[in-house]
């Protein structure tokens, strides 16, 4: 199964990339359970399961809070109680809300090293990388009046600004393998 890779912001200049994982065999044995009009997966002839960008939004959207907890506030003895150990020092850690069946995998190691360059970020330094640019567009609308004609002229002017958000060299991987809607 090849991951979707979209990015979560941290914090307002930081974002950490989140490769996301769909279990096909166990979302379709979810699937059974529910009718096809319930389902947010997208099935081709080749059964190949898809989450739309509406459903990525949402799920990052609903895990979120849980995900940050977990990254940002737990210590490292309640991430190993609250996990399960997978090979190489990782943990799956589930998240579960009332919409999606998931599970996050990653060592300590690598939780204590994303809370550096987020203290290394409030401290005003940059470790990030900025490979990442996104662009927000703005339109006015301006009424100007020319004294000589007396008419009014609408104009539409674009401010676009550029923001560049610093990306942390340590990638989530998010295992979906459930979803009730």
């Amino acid at each position: 199964m090849a991951p979707i890779t979209s990015y979560i912001k941290l914090s307002p200049r930081m974002v950490v990339p989140v490769k996301t994982y769909v279990n096909r065999k166990e979302i379709q044995k979810n699937i059974s359970k529910l009718s096809m009009h319930q389902t947010t997966l997208n099935l081709s002839k080749v059964m190949r399961i898809t989450l739309s960008n509406k459903d990525l939004r949402r799920l990052y959207e609903d895990i979120k809070p849980i995900l940050l907890r977990i990254l940002l506030e737990y210590s490292a003895d309640h991430i190993r109680s609250i996990s399960k150990p997978v090979s190489d020092g990782k943990y799956r850690i589930p998240l579960t809300t009332d919409d999606w069946k998931c599970y996050l995998e990653i060592t300590v190691g690598e939780i204590e090293e994303l809370r550096q360059y987020l203290r290394y970020e409030a401290l005003g330094h940059n470790l990030g990388q900025s490979w990442l640019l996104v662009k927000d567009v703005v339109f006015k609308r301006e009424e100007t009046a020319d004294p000589l004609l007396g008419e009014e002229e609408d104009y539409k002017s674009i401010k676009v600004k550029y923001r560049n958000p610093q990306i942390i060299p340590i990638p989530l991987s998010l295992y979906v393998h459930a979803t009730t809607k």
